[in-house]
C-alpha cells in the first residue's frame, strides 16, 4: 500500500521512451537552487522556474514558501523538487493577488508528464475560476493543484487542507493526463460542488500509484475521487493501484470513489470507512441518458467499513442507472466486500438497469443480501464465498489477512504468525497471477488488497519445507548484517543477528540455520576455543558466506573451506545443473540459454578449487570460464558455501531469490539425492 511499498511504476518507462528528446535534455540539465540562504540562486520557487530550461531541476531548500500567485511551470519539461521532502517543505497560498487564480500550483501551458513536482506539502489553496460546461457557469476548481488542458507528474507530495467548489485537492480537466505517485491527498473540501480529493473530468486521465486519499469531503459526489464528465461525449478514466481510500465523505454518491461517464480501474486498493449520503459509501457510479455509462474494474481490493444511506443503498458498492443509455457495469474479482452498512444492500446495490459481475470474492451475506432492482443484473459467477476474512486489526486499519503460516505486520515490519488462517488465502481466481506472493503459498492468488503482492499472507498449503529461524553471525560489519536480516525477514525467515563474541553464550540449537558472515574472516573471537564447537555442536545446518565462511569451513577441515580455493572477481555463476530444484523452488529463477545467472552488481568472491570434486561435495554454481572453480557448493547436506562477499544491497533480484532458495533448502536439508 501507500508508502510500501513499489514495483508499480513500470508503466512509466514506455511512456517516457516516447519522448527521447526530453530524456536526453534532462540528462544534461542543470540544477537551480532556491532558498533564503546566500548560496541559493533565487529566493522564490517561481523565479527558479522562470530561469529554468527544459531538462533542468529546480531544487528547493526546506521551509515554508507563502505565495500570492499560483506556481506555474510555464510549459517547461523540468523537475521542481524539494531537498528534504514534503514534511519539511511547504508551498502555502497566502492572500491571493487575484481571487480567481488561487490554486497553489497550476499546470496550464500544455505541459507533459515530463513536468514533475516532487516532495512538497501543498496547502491553503482556494481554487481557479474555470468555465464548467455541465453547470453553464464559472466555478472555482482545484484548490491544491489544477491541471487544465495540460499534463504533469506529481511525486511524494502532500496535498492537504485546500478547498474549492469542485475538487478541493486536485483537479484534472480538458484532456489532461496526470500521474500521481506516493502522494497524500487529505483534508480537502469541495464546497458546494463535486469531489473533495482528486477530480478527473472531461476527457482526462489520472494514474495513481501508492497514494493515500483520506479525510476529504464534498457536498455532492465523490468524497475521495471523482471521475467523469458533463456529457457522454467526453469520458474520462482513472487508474488506481496500491492506494488507500479511507474516511472520505460525500453528501451524495461515492464516499470513496465516484464514476459518471467514466472508466475506473482499481487494483490492490483498500477502500474503507467512507460515507456516501445517497449510497455507495465505498464505490458509487450513476448514469443517465445524458451522462452515458461507466465501467469499473475492481480487482484484489478490500472494501470494508463503508456506509451508504437508504436512497440507493450499497454501503460497499452501488451502481445507479437513470436512463436507456445509462446502464453501466462493474466487475469485481478477487476482492473482499464485508462489514459495510446500509439499510438496503449493505454490501452491493444495483438500480436502474445496471450490471455487476462478482467472481472469486468474499462478500458478506452472499448473493441473497445484494439489492437488485429496476431491471438490473447481478452475475454471481464462480468462486465466491461468504466468510469472516479474519483481518489482522481492522480497528487500527490493518486489513492484512490472518495466517498461521505468516502475515506481514506493517508496524513491526516483520512476518508474524496467527492462531487462525483466513479463508481468503489461496481463494482467488486460479487464472490470476500469484507469482509475486511469497512462499509458502498454494500457487493461487489471495483475495483482498494484498493478494498478488509481496504482502500477501502466507498459505498453510502442505509443504515439504518450512520457513527457517536463522541465526546470522557477524563480526564488525553491522550494516551488511542488517541488510541480510532485512532480506531474510522480508521473505518470512525470522532472523537474529549474533555477534561472534556472543556465540558461546547463545543457544544456537534453538535456530534452524546458522549463517557465518563474510566479515568474520580473521576475527579475534575465533581465538576463543568455545566459538567453533558452539557453532558446529549446535547440530544445525550452516551456510558460510565469503571469506568468513571459507575460514570457518577450513577450521572444520572440510573440502569446501580454506585452503582449497582462491580469491576471485565475479558477479555471476554458471548453473551446473539447470534442472536442479534450487533454481525453481520455492522461487523460480529464469535461466538464460548460456546458463549464466548474474547474482550481484559488483564483483568479489571466494572460489573453491574442487578438481576432482570430492564424493561428499555437490557443486551447484561454477565460476564463469574457470573450470574446476566453484563459488557455490554444499557438503554432507548440512554445510553450504556461498562464496560471494557483497551484501544484499549489491544483489540482483535473481541473486536475492537464489540466496533465499539456498537458505530455505539448506535449513530443511531439502536436496536431491
Amino acid at each position: 500500500m501507500a508508502g510500501v511499498s513499489n514495483p508499480k511504476i513500470q508503466w512509466i518507462i514506455p511512456m517516457l521512451v516516447a519522448v527521447p528528446a526530453i530524456l536526453c535534455t534532462a540528462a544534461l540539465g542543470k540544477t537551480i537552487y532556491v532558498g533564503d540562504v546566500g548560496q541559493a540562486d533565487f529566493d522564490t520557487i517561481q523565479a527558479g522556474i522562470d530561469a529554468a530550461l527544459d531538462g533542468d531541476t529546480v531544487l528547493v531548500a526546506p521551509g515554508e514558501y507563502v505565495i500570492t500567485e499560483p506556481i506555474t511551470f510555464r510549459g517547461k519539461a523540468i523537475t521542481v523538487k524539494s531537498e528534504t521532502g514534503s514534511d519539511e517543505t511547504t508551498i502555502r497560498m497566502g492572500t491571493p493577488a487575484d481571487t480567481e487564480r488561487a490554486s497553489v500550483v497550476v499546470f496550464e501551458n500544455n505541459e507533459t508528464v515530463a513536468s514533475v513536482l516532487e516532495g512538497f506539502t501543498i496547502t491553503g489553496g482556494t481554487g481557479f475560476r474555470l468555465w464548467v460546461p455541465g453547470e453553464s457557469e464559472f466555478a472555482w476548481c482545484g484548490g491544491g493543484i489544477l491541471f487544465h488542458a495540460s499534463s504533469g507528474t506529481v511525486r511524494n507530495c502532500a496535498i492537504v487542507q485546500n478547498r474549492a467548489k469542485h475538487a478541493g485537492g486536485v483537479m484534472t480537466c480538458s484532456g489532461a493526463f496526470v500521474i500521481l505517485i506516493d502522494c497524500i491527498v487529505a483534508g480537502n473540501t469541495a464546497e458546494g460542488g463535486a469531489c473533495g480529493g482528486v477530480m478527473c473530468w472531461d476527457s482526462s486521465s489520472v494514474i495513481m500509484t501508492e497514494c493515500i486519499i483520506r479525510g476529504n469531503s464534498t457536498m455532492s459526489a465523490g468524497g475521495g475521487v471523482c471521475c467523469g464528465s458533463h456529457d457522454s461525449s467526453t469520458p474520462s478514466s482513472v487508474t488506481m493501484t496500491n492506494c488507500e481510500i479511507m474516511s472520505n465523505t460525500a453528501a451524495r454518491f461515492g464516499g470513496g470513489i465516484y464514476a459518471r461517464n467514466a472508466s475506473a480501474t482499481l487494483t490492490n486498493c483498500v477502500i474503507a470507512r467512507n460515507t456516501g449520503g445517497w449510497g455507495g459509501g465505498g464505490v458509487g457510479t450513476s448514469g443517465g441518458s445524458y451522462y452515458g455509462p461507466s465501467s469499473i474494474q475492481i480487482t484484489n481490493c478490500t472494501i470494508t467499513g463503508n456506509s451508504g444511506a437508504v436512497d440507493a443503498g450499497g454501503g460497499g458498492v452501488v451502481s445507479y442507472g437513470r436512463g436507456s443509455i445509462g446502464a453501466g457495469s462493474i466487475t469485481i474479482t478477487n476482492s473482499i466486500i464485508c462489514g459495510n452498512t446500509s439499510a438496503k444492500g449493505p454490501e452491493i446495490s444495483l438500480m436502474g438497469g445496471e450490471k455487476i459481475r462478482v467472481a472469486y470474492s468474499n462478500v458478506t451475506g452472499g448473493q441473497t443480501k445484494a439489492n437488485v432492482e429496476g431491471g438490473s443484473t447481478l452475475d454471481w459467477s464462480g468462486g465466491n464465498i461468504d466468510a469472516d476474512p479474519y483481518f489482522a486489526d481492522p480497528n487500527n486499519e490493518d486489513y492484512h489477512l490472518k495466517s498461521q503460516a505468516g502475515r506481514w505486520d506493517p508496524n513491526s515490519q516483520t512476518w508474524v504468525q496467527d492462531d487462525v488462517t483466513s479463508p481468503c488465502i489461496d481463494a482467488g481466481d486460479p487464472n490470476s497471477d500469484w507469482s509475486a506472493e511469497l512462499w509458502p503459498h498454494g500457487e493461487r492468488i489471495n483475495m483482498g488488497a494484498y493478494g498478488g503482492t509481496r504482502e500477501a499472507s502466507m498459505s498453510t498449503h502442505p509443504e515439504v519445507m518450512s520457513l527457517p529461524r536463522v541465526a546470522f553471525i557477524y563480526s564488525s560489519d553491522s550494516e551488511a548484517a542488517e541488510s541480510f536480516r532485512s532480506l531474510l525477514v522480508g521473505y518470512g525467515c525470522s532472523t537474529t543477528l549474533i555477534a561472534l563474541d556472543d556465540v558461546p553464550a547463545t543457544p544456537l540449537d534453538s535456530y534452524d540455520l546458522v549463517i557465518v558472515g563474510d566479515d568474520t574472516e580473521d576475527a579475534a573471537a575465533w581465538n576463543d576455543p568455545q566459538v567453533v564447537p558452539a557453532i558446529e555442536g549446535s547440530g544445525r545446518s550452516i551456510i558460510g558466506m565469503g571469506e568468513g565462511g571459507y575460514d570457518f569451513f577450513g577450521m572444520l577441515e572440510l573440502p569446501i573451506g580454506r585452503p582449497n580455493g582462491m580469491h576471485g572477481d565475479g558477479s555471476s555463476i554458471y548453473t551446473v545443473d539447470p534442472n536442479s530444484s534450487l533454481f525453481s523452488t520455492p522461487y523460480s529463477i529464469d535461466i538464460p540459454e548460456d546458463e549464466i545467472i548474474q547474482l550481484y552488481t559488483e564483483f568479489g568472491l571466494v572460489l573453491l578449487y574442487l578438481w576432482p570434486v570430492p564424493e561428499t561435495v555437490t557443486v551447484l554454481g561454477g565460476a564463469v570460464n574457470q573450470p574446476g572453480y566453484y563459488p557455490l557448493a554444499r557438503e554432507h547436506d548440512r554445510y553450504l558455501f556461498w562464496g560471494f562477499t557483497e551484501s544484499p544491497l549489491k544483489m540482483t533480484e535473481d541473486g536475492k531469490r537464489l540466496f533465499i532458495n539456498t537458505v530455505i533448502r539448506t535449513a530443511n536439508k531439502a536436496w536431491e539425492s
